[in-house]
């Protein structure tokens, strides 16, 4: 082979090079492109590729990527996941001993043939827990009567180098949690600092030490699993909970305070009455968090003014943004919000008088003392908060929407219009 510009350049640079030209996001010709296809490179540049496992530690096929594939390939054809698995076990080879930053979404049918051949990519994936570390790990099945395979449901044990994991495991055509859950045991991961989970993927509460998450974002979680991270995360900044939380608290210490002293941002959207709402209310109550600025919150009930006045005299934090949606399916009528309740919020605006944005959603958006609650108990007029600048209340009735402004003013439209009140 006649000598080449590589072979006169020094290892760290060519490594520099390949890092930049060769493609981690993996596709049916990934290794026919020209870093990859020994027969378009020298030596020099074979080499690099194959000696330095390092570059081989990162893997990327996210569902759009996964989409693309399928576009080439016949439906319902089993050749795309067997590419898959030879691509992925070449990979995984050059990787060596190496820790693993991997992101893997598969779009699943629900023909067995096509399960069967996808197994063995997470078969590989699942014998080397031990060198996670930043994961990204969903499965998505497109039938819910088809149940998963016992590769896919098997509990999960990363190692201390995990420092990010996300995973889900999901069925399109059902609302509910899935029969099959996979558990997640942390008690290694000490180094963990970002946990995404959603549907199905359990959290074993066991063993845990998290000093070092910073962010947790969870859909359809375990209520003791959820109770365990919050009182081993104290440097936790960002708490995303959503669609529900199931399952109660084996033994709920009702006293004990959990200490979130850093955390900043909370949002806690499409809680279920019937799925845990109950028992994340009696867990909100024990939060302490002084340092939070911006708080968005759903509730199915308006009982939730109660459990959040109890937070909000404990934490007193310096909120600047505050989002609550009480939405209910009664009618505006229905007054929703007694009076116990609404002089509950009241008290609530007076604990954080550092508001500068304030949305309400539902019934009590069409309560006067809510609005006229704002203006007092100031002598110098600015209300219970003097830096809000800007408030808006959203309800709605069976066929029209409304949104009323800081100013007064109001507007009305139909429900299909309807697009969201923060970008209103």
């Amino acid at each position: 082979m006649a000598p080449s510009v590589a072979q006169n350049l020094a290892p760290d640079l060519l490594y520099q090079i390949f890092l930049d030209a060769t493609p981690s996001i993996l596709s049916p010709n990934i290794f026919s492109t020209t870093p990859l296809n020994a027969s378009l490179v020298c030596r020099s540049w074979r080499a690099t590729t194959l000696e330095m496992s390092d570059l081989w530690a990162s893997i990327r096929l996210s569902y759009p990527d996964m989409d693309r594939w399928l576009d080439t390939f016949p439906k319902y054809s089993t050749q795309p996941y067997k590419l898959l698995c030879r691509m992925l076990s070449i990979w995984m080879d050059r990787s060596g001993d190496n820790p693993l930053d991997i992101v893997l979404e598969l779009h699943v049918d629900p023909e067995d043939c096509v399960l069967r051949e996808a197994r063995p990519a997470y078969d590989l994936l699942l014998g080397n827990l031990h060198r996670w570390r930043s994961m990204k790990i969903n499965y998505m099945n497109t039938d819910f009567e088809h149940r998963l395979e016992e590769s896919l449901v098997r509990d999960l044990r990363p190692s201390s180098l995990l420092e990010s994991f996300s995973g889900s495991i999901y069925h399109t055509s059902c609302d509910t949690l899935i029969t099959h859950v996979v558990g997640l045991d942390l008690s290694s991961c000490h180094n963990l600092k970002c946990l995404s989970l959603a549907n199905s993927i359990k959290i074993l509460p066991i063993g845990l030490d998290l000093h070092r998450l910073r962010v947790l974002k969870t859909e359809a979680v375990n209520m003791d699993g959820l109770s365990a991270v919050l009182q081993c995360s104290p440097n936790l900044e960002t708490l995303q909970i959503s669609e529900g939380i199931y399952g109660q608290l084996r033994n709920p210490q009702t006293s004990q305070i959990i200490s979130l002293p850093v955390l900043t941002y909370m949002n806690v959207t499409e809680l279920k009455v019937d799925l845990g709402w109950r028992e994340w209310a009696t867990l909100f109550q024990r939060l302490h968090c002084p340092s939070i600025v911006n708080f968005r919150f759903f509730s199915p009930d308006s009982d939730i003014c109660l459990p959040l006045r109890t937070f909000f005299t404990r934490s007193r934090p310096p909120l600047e943004r505050f989002d609550l949606d009480t939405m209910s399916h009664s009618s505006l009528e229905d007054p929703g919000f007694p009076p116990h309740r609404i002089t509950a919020f009241i008290e609530i605006m007076k604990i954080i008088p550092s508001l500068v944005l304030l949305t309400v959603s539902g019934p009590l958006g069409v309560r006067p003392e809510f609005l006229q609650s704002l203006s007092m108990n100031r002598h110098d007029g600015t209300g219970l908060c003097p830096l809000l600048t800007r408030t808006m209340d959203l309800y709605t009735d069976s066929f029209y929407s409304f949104v009323r402004l800081s100013d007064g003013q109001e507007e009305s439209f139909p429900q299909d219009k309807w697009s969201g009140g923060d970008e209103k």
